[in-house]
């Protein structure tokens, strides 16, 4: 699959910064449209997502309806006319993971447009956008698109691994917190009234599921925005996040770029959306002598934690 940059009609986009791609693939020819909307500019949805314009579906004759998806984020773009648009590593994240949800509307292939792309179980929907993350910090990916303004060198290894390690850090005990705020956000949209308030509820998760205590009259839950529009979903992150890590580490890391692996992977889990039972999508992926269990799940994520802290420890000695 390429990505191939396309003229715009009069009137098609919505601002001259919109940039229209078609995802084509070498056999198949055109399979869906991303609208690329980047920058940050006045009366913009603030926040970073992706939204569909139409959805996959199949038609009368049979052939399939091609999804026409928005890639929605805010970079904000450079004040110096003699200097590009620079992203920081967050906003790298930012685009790769909105990304990661664009192609999964973009290469579905379903029957109902109601089950398009991330048009599925929440659990699900988060699993190709926090697959994509991993490719932000793979030398051999990065080298291909990522170069100095001035210079034109690619970014060291060494330089890419040490900000990968400095990114994650904490990465304990961020999942640590993500923990907490799920258990949070299951008992705010659990049984009514709470037993308890909101603050001393969520000072008792953070201080039994973390490793530094509640600082009170923070109120930090009053940033936590998941509560409205991903409303007791915000464990899926979670779930999510351990099977694309297990995704990225079984099948991914010893070839990034492997056109078969990719190919197998839009077949088996991408084009499918919400058509598919969820254990039964997340089990084509795997082997079929593999069952994946919570035990899996658990395991994939603490030892990505593990092998960060080693990494980290031995390069920072």
């Amino acid at each position: 699959v390429t990505l191939n940059k396309q003229p715009t009609a009069p009137g098609e986009i919505w601002h001259p910064s919109v940039i229209k791609l078609s995802v084509d693939h070498v056999t198949e020819g055109t399979v869906g449209y991303i609208y690329c909307d980047l920058f940050e500019r006045k009366d913009k949805i603030p926040h970073d997502c992706h939204f569909t314009i139409q959805c996959s579906r199949r038609l009368a004759d049979g052939s399939s309806q091609l999804p026409i998806v928005v890639l929605h984020v805010n970079i904000p773009p450079s004040t110096d006319p003699n200097v590009p648009t620079l992203l920081t590593l967050g906003l790298v994240e930012n685009l790769f993971h909105e990304f990661g949800h664009a192609m999964h509307s973009a290469l579905a292939r379903t029957r109902y447009q109601h089950a398009s792309g991330t048009r599925c179980q929440t659990d699900i929907a988060e699993i190709p956008s926090q697959w994509m993350e991993y490719f932000v910090y793979e030398p051999r990916v990065v080298k291909l698109f990522a170069r100095h303004y001035q210079t034109g060198q690619t970014i060291p290894d060494e330089l890419l691994q040490r900000l990968h390690l400095a990114q994650n850090c904490f990465q304990a005990h961020r999942t640590q917190v993500q923990v907490a705020c799920a258990m949070f956000d299951h008992e705010f949209h659990g049984p009514y009234p709470l037993t308890q308030s909101y603050d001393q509820l969520y000072s008792s998760l953070l201080t039994k599921h973390t490793s530094l205590p509640y600082i009170s009259s923070t109120h930090p839950y009053l940033k936590f925005y998941h509560l409205v529009d991903y409303g007791a979903r915000f464990s899926s992150y979670i779930i999510a996040r351990s099977i694309a890590t297990k995704i990225w580490h079984d099948q991914f890391l010893k070839d990034p770029l492997s056109k078969t692996t990719g190919e197998q992977f839009r077949k088996n889990f991408l084009q499918w959306g919400g058509e598919r039972e969820p254990n039964e999508l997340v089990g084509s992926v795997f082997s079929s002598t593999q069952k994946l269990t919570i035990d899996h799940m658990t395991k994939a994520i603490t030892d990505e934690i593990k092998e960060n802290a080693q990494q980290r420890d031995s390069l920072f000695k």
